[in-house]
């Protein structure tokens, strides 16, 4: 049984300027497109090791220039492996909506922190209109998508102190619009100016009111809610409902079941081996602060990756590396 979820950019560039961001603006990103040349060799390969794959991580794939030839790829490649593209919606226009709707995708997940015109601006980097021009492009996607069952479109919200009052209203939008499910993330401490005052703790009675609300809001219309501070059987049941979004639900209920049990045991890393990470050059990493390349997605066989994941994996839970100091995945 495929064990693992991987993530990469299609494109590490975006158009939006968020302020919570901290890949726009380093000088070490690497900024620009995947390219064609073995994409479709290391989708082969990772379609036998992972069974999700995320298309995007911090850029924007819809600005990929070859854009219907990777979601071509990815339709022959991944046909049987849940797939999740996110966007922020902007350049959802009608000809990426069709190549969306056709390329087998499993989920699009939308990001939109507020549903507030000025909030949104503000913390998007964005023109007036550009909230009215993501809702707009998302409503007509599901519209278009009408009775198909793929993809489930989510919504993707960040809880922090400024957009905590506000989440009920982004549960309701999707409520009205028709999405499938919310789900909700935390803001991770970045360093950038001014956002330590915008982290939240999941426990404090704001945040608990507020994601109150927002399960509230989205169970009247039986929407999907996902939320990282559930626990116990809110969360039991948040999985079991979260199966009817996926492609693969068993794999996602082991893979659900992997995770809780990797949270409750005190160990240098619970992550390694469980989200892997690619980067531009196909170089496959254990988790997502690039620690313990593995390989070549492109080059190397899906046997040889597979017994390089468990062996670092045991290596990396055995003794943390260097970078895992400042990861927020580890488990203090």
């Amino acid at each position: 049984m495929r064990a693992c979820e991987v993530h990469f950019d299609l494109d590490t560039r975006c158009n939006y300027r968020c302020v919570y961001c901290p890949n726009f603006d380093s000088p070490d990103a690497p900024k620009g497109p995947l390219s064609l040349a073995g994409f479709g060799r290391a989708m082969a390969c990772l379609s036998r090791i992972c069974w999700h794959v995320f298309l995007s991580c911090a850029g924007e794939p819809l600005l990929h220039p070859d854009l219907r030839d990777m979601l071509a790829s990815v339709h022959k490649r991944l046909g049987h492996t849940d797939t999740t593209l996110v966007t922020n919606g902007y350049l959802l226009d009608h000809a990426r909506r069709d190549l969306v709707l056709s390329s087998g995708l499993s989920r699009l997940l939308v990001s939109i922190d507020s549903v507030d015109p000025e909030r949104y601006r503000s913390l998007c980097g964005t023109g007036p209109d550009a909230l009215a021009r993501v809702t707009s492009n998302v409503e007509r996607l599901i519209q278009e998508r009408g009775r198909r069952r793929w993809p489930k479109v989510t919504v993707a919200a960040i809880a922090m102190r400024s957009t905590l009052p506000g989440l009920a209203a982004v549960a309701q939008w999707a409520c009205d619009a028709g999405l499938d499910g919310m789900r909700v993330q935390w803001l991770a401490p970045c360093g950038r100016p001014g956002m330590g005052a915008e982290v939240v703790g999941g426990d404090s009675p704001e945040t608990r009111d507020a994601l109150r609300r927002v399960r509230q809001t989205l169970r009247s219309r039986g929407l999907h809610f996902d939320c990282p501070s559930d626990s116990g059987r809110a969360k039991a049941r948040s999985v079991l409902a979260g199966a009817a979004l996926m492609r693969n639900p068993v794999e996602y209920l082991v893979f659900s079941a992997r995770m809780f049990l990797r949270s409750r045991r005190p160990r240098p890393c619970r992550m390694a081996g469980l989200s892997l990470t690619m980067l531009p050059d196909y170089s496959l990493h254990l988790c997502p602060q690039s620690v313990g390349a593995v390989g070549d997605a492109s080059a190397d066989p899906a046997p040889l990756l597979a017994a390089r994941i468990r062996a670092g994996t045991r290596a990396l839970r055995r003794q943390a590396a260097t970078e895992c100091r400042e990861c927020r995945f580890r488990t203090l």
